[in-house]
């Protein structure tokens, strides 16, 4: 079937003689269509194009050399500069060896169809060239070129590069910088007879100018209005989430997205910042967190101290990511944030990323966990099929804005460690179906432990001012060390950077039984209709017993397991007597002892209980 223009002028107002129908290029008009200006101002011509279109023009009015590819990310405006083409062939501003010329974009897949529908598909494909080359006036355009390359060539691929590579008649192609590094950099073929030409991403200023000008066109049609500080907005929120396409195309997404809404809800108006969230929430298909993060590294830190006890270093790194992840100042090409946390095992490496997603306002699901061992290989991370999906890549897939928690990077194996080291630097996993996993607007935290006895307990810290500060600069360094001598040579970069995670002292042990493990201990017995109150004897005896165990996070909650006992021996007794009141805990000689105090009575201390 003809597809029509609906843009394109009629014949007669043609400035070229042309003519694209069924009668002068049956096949071009069944297996394609013609690329053409549009006289309606659609076409988003700016200055940022004019040095691509200039290339693309020098190119076509070569003698031999006539072939161009155009490379640039997603919704960079390829197809749209070939249409900037056009205009410039119309108006007959091209040169005089392009006048009347008519750009034809192949249809690959409607190519394809006419197999199954009963025609031959290399005589289609033979016909269409052998037709352009006779008329001498077609230009042919195809959008997906690396389908041409060896590494991804199909059925049409292998028919038509010969016909491509050929120089019988010109051809535009075009693909994205990644796809063009895969497979057209390796095909030797295709990249020396077509010229590179890129299309970068408009500058600022272009993009506001072409903002305004689509905002007052949207405005007219659907009667709303979005200001300049609106259009702003629209830039910046679309540079930080929507990262699948490039601007112009992801701004001009985003801001008609934004006008409907206000359409839908209000009838139109004024469009808001809340209406371009709601859009961001359309297009990637998940909530967007519309509360305030912390604008300050003061008030950064100031939350994560609530739930990070004694690690300075660590909470001073996360916070002046918390804040730059805030204001967006973010790398592009990586991971929204990436880290190597390590130290000893149970020092707060998983609770500093859980607190950190927290802080971020992740949707519900947002936090993926995984667990590493040897028995975990690239292929589990990534799927081996539909019926097992990459433990990494598919939650990422189907939820882009995520927070990763990998936990044992010490025990993982080196092509894991690789996968990793690789993500570092690009911001994408291939999964099982060689689809292209976005991990840009992932945060991602690795964790990894010390290797086992290759830290003592430093008996000294926390005794003296000026004994903890110079322990603790040397734990540092030495922990720094540990870490690049110890992981993977993959890790090297990540190791060098890591945030260290030093051993608790034993305030910061004291602060996290009373923070965590005292309300347990109390809410547990006031389950029982009891209420518990600690002796600075026994929390000094849960102290002791956490530093014999380590002096780490685990050691210390095996320690005040130990209360346990005997504060449900006094529970159980308060109950067989029907009593209530307050059981003090207390440790002496003869270990953890537990005494009920009956409401109205006072109970005589044991010898050495506090006070």
């Amino acid at each position: 079937m003809t597809q029509v223009n609906p843009a394109a002028k009629p014949a007669g107002e043609r400035k070229g003689p042309g003519p694209f129908t069924p009668n002068t290029l049956p096949y071009c008009a069944s297996l394609g269509r013609e690329i053409t200006a549009d006289f309606s101002g659609n076409v988003i011509a700016t200055s940022d194009r004019e040095k691509q279109v200039e290339h693309l023009l020098a190119v076509l009015n070569s003698p031999e050399r006539r072939n161009a590819i155009l490379t640039g990310k997603p919704g960079v405006g390829k197809t749209t500069l070939v249409r900037e083409l056009a205009g410039r062939i119309a108006a007959r501003k091209a040169g005089s060896g392009l006048i009347g010329k008519v750009i034809v974009e192949i249809d690959m897949n409607r190519l394809k169809g006419t197999a199954s529908a009963g025609s031959s598909l290399e005589k289609n494909v033979q016909g269409l060239w052998n037709e352009a080359a006779r008329h001498g006036g077609v230009i042919f355009f195809i959008d997906e070129a690396h389908r041409l390359a060896s590494g991804g060539a199909d059925s049409i691929g292998n028919m038509l590069k010969p016909l491509v590579t050929s120089g019988k008649v010109p051809v535009i192609l075009a693909t994205t910088t990644d796809e063009y590094r895969m497979y057209i950099g390796n095909d030797k073929a295709l990249k020396r007879r077509f010229e590179e030409v890129f299309v970068p991403e408009p500058g600022r200023d272009a993009m506001a100018s072409i903002l305004a000008g689509k905002a007052a066109r949207f405005g007219e049609k659907l009667r709303v209005s979005a200001g300049d500080e609106i259009c702003k907005f629209v830039l910046e929120t679309g540079a930080r989430f929507l990262h699948e396409t490039a601007d112009p195309d992801r701004s001009l997404s985003l801001l008609e997205r934004s006008c409907s809404i206000a359409v839908t809800r209000r009838g139109g108006g004024e469009v808001t910042k809340n209406d371009v969230i709601e859009a961001v929430s359309f297009l990637k298909n998940i909530p967007v967190p519309m509360t305030e993060g912390p604008d300050t590294l003061a008030e950064a830190a100031q939350l994560l101290r609530k739930t990070i006890v004694g690690q300075e270093e660590a909470v001073a790194r996360m916070a002046g990511f918390l804040v730059r992840e805030r204001a967006g100042f973010l790398s592009e090409g990586t991971p929204r944030g990436m880290f190597l946390f390590f130290g000893p095992s149970g020092c707060g490496k998983a609770s500093m990323a859980e607190t950190a997603a927290e802080l971020m306002d992740l949707p519900a699901g947002g936090m993926i966990m995984i667990g590493l061992s040897p028995a975990i290989f690239p292929t589990d991370l990534t799927g081996r099929g539909p019926s097992l999906p990459g433990i990494l890549t598919e939650p990422v897939r189907q939820n882009p804005r995520s927070v990763i928690l990998v936990e044992g990077l010490e025990m993982a194996r080196p092509e894991v460690c690789s996968l990793f080291a690789g993500l570092a630097s690009r911001a994408s996993v291939r999964n099982w179906d060689g689809e292209i996993v976005d991990f840009s607007e992932t945060v991602v935290f690795l964790t990894a432990s010390c290797p086992e006895g290759s830290l003592q307990p430093e008996k000294s810290i926390g005794f003296s001012e000026v004994e903890n500060k110079t322990t603790g600069t040397e734990m540092l360094r030495t922990l720094r060390a540990l870490a690049v001598s110890s992981l993977s040579s993959e890790l090297a970069h990540l190791a060098e950077n890591a945030v260290i995670f030093l051993p608790l002292q034993r305030e910061s042990l004291r602060e996290i039984f009373l923070k965590e493990h005292e309300e347990r201990l109390k809410k547990a017995a006031a389950g029982k209709g009891i209420s518990l109150a600690l002796e600075s004897t026994a929390i000094d005896a849960v102290l002791d017993r956490a530093e014999a165990l380590g002096g780490y996070g685990r050691s210390l909650e095996r320690a005040a397991e130990e209360l346990l006992p005997v504060l449900a021996e006094a529970v159980l007794q308060a109950a067989r007597e029907g009593m209530e009141g307050e059981i003090r805990m207390s440790f002496g000689s003869s270990g953890y002892t537990a005494i009920l105090k009956p409401e109205g009575k006072t109970v005589d201390k044991e010898p050495g209980m506090a006070a």
